[in-house]
């Protein structure tokens, strides 16, 4: 299962540049937990799941997560 994280502020801008992929086991920060993002502290305020269709080449979940800075 391939899995992308995408991890927006307030005005839904992603606050990361690489497009972060995963294969297999992914570590999932819940609301109120914070996360360190390409060397930035942010504090998750929510997050939303997409399943997709798994096909070739695109991810078969998106998980969207929405920060403040810390």
């Amino acid at each position: 299962m391939r899995i992308e994280l995408e991890f927006l502020d307030r005005t839904k801008c992603r606050v990361h540049e690489k497009e972060i992929l995963y294969q297999g086991t992914v570590p999932i920060p819940s609301a109120g937990e914070t996360a360190c993002i390409e060397g930035r502290i942010w504090r998750i305020s929510k997050r939303d799941f997409i399943y997709i269709d798994g096909t070739e080449g695109i991810a078969d979940v998106k998980i969207s997560f929405w920060c403040e800075k810390v």
